[in-house]
Parts: structure tokens; C-alpha cells; sequence
């Protein structure tokens, strides 16, 4: 009588699926998780450094070179 909840899985079986972990599959998944991470906090690192280096160039220019931008540090203004 309990077949029917053993079935749907057994169809998954031939694809290597297990009831319980295997090592491999422990490994695998932390193995994941700590590259996930890694590269997540590469990536917050690297865009934290670009963000200290346009603030350090924004707060180097003066206020002459300010005046000929559109305001915000960005391309100089159009002649009109």
C-alpha cells in the first residue's frame, strides 16, 4: 500500500537520485556555496574600490572644471 509513495521518485533513480546525501552531494553543494560566496564578495569589493576612486577623482576636480559639466561630474556641457 505504500508503493504509491516510493514511485514517483524511483522514476528519478536511473539519474542518480538518492533518498539521502551522498558525500559527493555534500561536497558538491558546499563546494557551491562557498564559490557563490567568494565570488559575491569579490565582486562587492571591486565595486566598493571603483566607487572610492570616482569619489576620489569627483572630490580632486575644482570648481571651474565643475562649471563646464552638467553638474553632476559627468560629459561637458553642449555649447549652445
Amino acid at each position: 500500500w505504500a508503493a504509491h509513495w516510493r514511485l514517483p521518485m524511483t522514476i528519478f533513480k536511473p539519474f542518480g537520485y538518492s533518498k539521502y546525501p551522498t558525500v559527493l552531494m555534500m561536497v558538491s553543494f558546499w563546494s557551491y556555496a562557498a564559490l557563490t560566496v567568494g565570488l559575491h564578495y569579490r565582486q562587492w569589493y571591486i565595486n566598493k574600490k571603483n566607487k572610492e576612486a570616482a569619489a576620489a577623482k569627483e572630490g580632486g576636480k575644482d570648481d571651474a572644471a565643475l562649471s563646464q559639466t552638467d553638474g553632476a561630474g559627468g560629459e561637458p556641457r553642449a555649447e549652445a
